[in-house]
């Protein structure tokens, strides 16, 4: 176990002192698991497989709680196990999502029915599976689609369900008034998340979840839709950044290619499983993430719209965000 590496990464971060030793107890908890296989393994030479059997043991003992994850996706990147580091992200990647769906559909329409969409559905513990999720969500949203009309559904998944803050987006909120137009915000924002990516691709670094190479770095480039927007008219235009590019750019089988631009953790298994995907509709839940930083730096809550999904089998996941009665710069 790299004990050195992981502190210095994580006073990096700003951790302090008591919490580090938490997180590396952590760890070293998880590399005694790992010695009692038959055989024994060692933390540093682990595959997927091993990580995937220690969160069910997590799960079964009730210790799998956010932070022990934390702290072994922290020592994978740290230790430059940048495979692992990207597992763990699938499991931290659905973490207070559903909670969220559900405090939204009782403002939207009421708690009674957010009772009734979630009634007799036990909640996807920390932790879990992502090939494990999609009969949880497959529920969810037969019956989102069952008692809201289309409009509340839509707007009840469309929401910042990832709690992101609105103060990590102010920095883009002074760039956009300070900018001539709203077109111009938007072609320097995406010179500088192409710049940003290319930094990734050089220092071969993990960009969020994922590899970045030069490939990577020249699609997005191509494409201002990607990481930023174009406007048309009153309405913005959003595609996502594949959710594993690299292998997204590769691939020509057009399930295996919705597969790799899927970001959603609750669905995106669906794609390769027999039983079918998931509605679209779910993919609101997808457009709010996209929407929710224009809606910072415009200061007001906007209507999106999914029109390509790759839960479709769609080559790609597009959103049409609508900027009518907004003020914006032109």
């Amino acid at each position: 176990m790299q004990t050195i590496q992981l502190k210095e990464y994580l006073q990096s971060r700003g951790y302090g002192e008591e919490k580090i030793e938490k997180m590396i107890e952590a760890v070293m908890e998880f590399q005694h698991f790992c010695q009692a296989q038959d055989p024994p393994r060692l933390l540093d030479e682990i595959s997927a497989d091993m990580v995937e059997k220690y969160m069910e043991l997590l799960i079964e003992t009730s210790k799998n709680d956010v932070e022990t994850l934390r702290s072994l996706g922290g020592y994978f990147y740290a230790t430059r196990r940048h495979d692992l580091y990207i597992q763990m992200t699938k499991y931290l990647g659905s973490v207070g999502v559903m909670d969220s769906i559900r405090q939204r559909i009782g403002t939207v329409e009421n708690e009674e029915i957010a009772g009734q969409i979630f009634e007799n559905l036990d909640p996807l513990p920390v932790g879990t599976a992502p090939a494990d999720m999609p009969v949880y969500t497959r529920q969810v949203i037969r019956r989102l689609e069952n008692l809201l009309p289309q409009e509340n559904l839509e707007t009840a998944l469309a929401g910042n369900h990832h709690r992101i803050p609105a103060d990590a987006l102010l920095e883009e909120k002074e760039k956009y008034e300070q900018a001539p137009s709203l077109d111009e915000y938007l072609q320097d924002l995406h010179r500088r998340k192409v710049a940003e990516l290319q930094r990734f691709c050089d220092e071969n670094r993990i960009w969020y979840e994922q590899f970045i190479t030069q490939e990577v770095v020249d699609f997005v480039q191509a494409n201002q839709e990607i990481l930023s927007a174009v406007r048309t008219d009153n309405c913005l235009y959003v595609t996502k950044i594949p959710y594993d590019a690299v292998r997204y750019i590769q691939e020509e089988d057009p399930r295996e290619k919705a597969y790799y631009a899927c970001h959603c953790p609750f669905a995106r298994e669906s794609i390769r499983q027999n039983t079918g995907t998931i509605s679209a509709n779910w993919c609101y839940c997808s457009g709010g993430f996209e929407k929710f930083p224009f809606e910072v730096i415009l200061g007001k809550e906007l209507k999106v719209k999914v029109l390509q999904s790759a839960l479709n089998l769609d080559p790609v996941c597009r959103f049409e965000i609508s900027l009518m009665g907004i003020d914006y710069k032109t």
